[in-house]
Parts: C-alpha cells; sequence; structure tokens
C-alpha cells in the first residue's frame, strides 16, 4: 500500500507496453466523473526483466567486471 494521501491506487502491469497503456488509459477514462489522477508514475522491463546493473530477479548476482 502506498504512503501517499491518495484515496485509490491502481497498478497495472502486462508484458505488452501498449496494453498496459491501453488499459490504464481507459481506467483513467472510467473513472473519470468521480476521481481525478494525483499521480503517475510508468516503469518498464529493462533488457528482458534485468535491472539497470545486468541483474536478473531469480537468478544469482553478476559478477561485476569493474572489480576483476
Amino acid at each position: 500500500m502506498p504512503a501517499a494521501q491518495h484515496d485509490a491506487w491502481l497498478w497495472i502491469a502486462g508484458g505488452n507496453r501498449t496494453a498496459v497503456f491501453n488499459n490504464a488509459r481507459d481506467a483513467v477514462d472510467a473513472l473519470a466523473e468521480i476521481a481525478t489522477v494525483a499521480t503517475e508514475v510508468t516503469g518498464w522491463l529493462y533488457q528482458y526483466d534485468r535491472d539497470l546493473t545486468g541483474f536478473v530477479d531469480g537468478t544469482e548476482n553478476p559478477s561485476n567486471s569493474r572489480n576483476r
């Protein structure tokens, strides 16, 4: 649960960014008469589920080539 002063929080996730975007727009449109968007945060998958260091969740930590 977020620690912000908002009435509702939607998490829309999927493997296809176009579908996620379209679903988010549909949700905003459906709630437009009773709610407004206070904050919107987007994210994406980087290089097939890797974080910016190259780590893939569920695997061992990657070697750090700078410390060899």
